[in-house]
C-alpha cells in the first residue's frame, strides 16, 4: 500500500484515505495522468469524486477498468474521451501513481475532434436514438462510472434491479428515475423502505416506495422507520402484517390525495393518516402527529379547493 502527504485540499472526510489502494491495474496500454481531456469531455464534478472516495474507501482497480484516450497519428498528441472522474480519483487517492490502464485510438489529424468527439457521444448515451434511462444507467456502470456504481451498489444491496443492471430471478425491478429519486432523499431511507415493502408484499412498487422513502427522510417522521424504537416497531407491524392483509402496493398510489403534482407527498400523507388511525382504533400509542406531513402536502394543491380533505 502506499502512502502520501495528505493535501489539506480534500475535505477530511477523504483525507484518510489517500494512498490505499487494493487489486492490480489492468494489463495493455498506460496513459498519462497528465493527459488533456478532450474538448468534448464535460465538466469535471470534484465533489462526485470526493463522495465516492468516501464511499468505497480509496481505489479499488478491479472497478477502474480502462479509460479511453485518442492519440493523434501526426505528432502522438493524446486527449482522454471516456474516465475523467476515474482518473481524477487516482490522482487525489493515490499522488505517486503516474499512468493509469486506457485503451489507446490512432485517428487522423482530421478525426482527432470529429470522430472523437462521437466516440463521446456515444460513451454518454447521446447517440441518434435515444437511450432510456435505465440503458444510459447500464453503460454507465459499464463505464465505471462512480455514481452509478454506487447506485448499483445499493440495488444489490436490496436485492433490486433497474433495466439490465443486477437482474436476476430474484431481483425485483424498479424505475431508475424513481430509484434515484429516493437515494437522492436518503441511502437510509430507502433502504428501510424497500426493506418494509419486500416483508409485507415481497415485492416493490414504484410510486408507494418513492412516497414511503420520502416519509421516513423527514426528521420528524424517522421514527417510524427506526425498528429499535417502539413507533417504529409498531409502523412496522402495521406496515408488513395489518396493510397487506386488506390492500395491495396499489392501494398505497393514495390517489385520492394525488391533487398534489408531488405524489409522493400524497403518499406520505396517507400512510401517516392510515397508520395513526390503525393505532388509535386498537388502542395503541399513535405515531408522530399528521400536522407537518399535511401542511407539506396541502402546499403543493393544484388549487383552493383540494384543501378539504376529511
Amino acid at each position: 500500500m502506499r502512502t502520501a502527504t495528505k493535501k489539506p485540499s480534500i475535505p477530511a472526510s477523504v483525507q484518510k484515505f489517500i494512498g490505499v489502494e487494493w487489486g492490480k491495474p489492468a494489463p495493455g496500454d498506460r496513459i498519462p495522468v497528465t493527459t488533456p481531456m478532450h474538448i468534448s469531455q464535460r465538466p469535471y464534478k470534484k465533489q462526485n469524486v470526493f463522495k465516492y472516495i468516501a464511499r468505497v474507501g480509496g481505489v479499488d482497480w478491479n472497478l477502474f477498468g480502462y479509460a479511453t484516450a485518442v492519440r493523434r497519428k501526426s505528432d502522438g498528441a493524446m486527449a482522454v474521451i471516456n474516465g475523467q472522474h476515474r482518473i481524477n480519483l487516482v490522482k487525489l487517492v493515490l499522488p505517486t501513481v503516474t499512468e493509469v490502464p486506457a485503451q489507446v485510438i490512432e485517428v487522423d489529424d482530421k478525426e482527432f475532434e470529429t470522430y472523437a468527439s462521437a466516440l463521446f457521444s456515444q460513451f454518454n448515451g447521446q447517440t441518434q436514438k435515444s437511450l432510456t434511462n435505465e440503458e444510459l444507467f447500464h453503460s454507465q456502470v459499464l463505464a465505471l462510472d462512480p455514481e452509478a456504481l454506487y447506485m448499483k451498489s445499493i440495488l444489490e444491496k436490496c436485492n433490486l434491479s433497474c433495466g439490465t443492471v443486477n437482474v436476476k430471478p430474484t431481483t425485483t425491478p424498479v424505475v431508475y428515475a424513481t430509484f434515484a429519486k429516493c437515494l437522492k432523499l436518503s441511502e437510509t431511507a430507502t433502504v428501510r423502505a424497500v426493506e418494509l415493502m419486500q416483508k409485507g408484499f415481497k415485492t416493490v412498487a414504484d410510486d408507494p416506495l418513492h412516497g414511503l422513502v420520502f416519509l421516513l427522510s423527514l426528521p420528524t417522521y424517522s421514527v417510524l422507520g427506526d425498528a429499535k424504537t417502539k413507533i417504529g416497531k409498531d409502523f412496522e407491524t402495521w406496515f408488513t402484517q395489518a396493510v397487506p392483509m386488506f390492500h395491495s402496493l396499489s392501494d398505497l398510489k393514495f390517489k385520492k390525495y394525488r391533487n398534489n403534482p408531488s405524489w409522493q407527498k400524497g403518499i406520505a400523507y396517507g400512510l401517516v393518516k392510515s397508520f395513526n388511525k390503525f393505532q388509535r382504533n386498537h388502542s395503541k400509542t399513535a405515531g408522530p402527529a399528521v400536522t407537518e406531513i399535511k401542511k407539506i402536502y396541502e402546499s403543493g394543491f393544484k388549487n383552493e379547493d383540494s384543501g378539504l380533505l376529511d
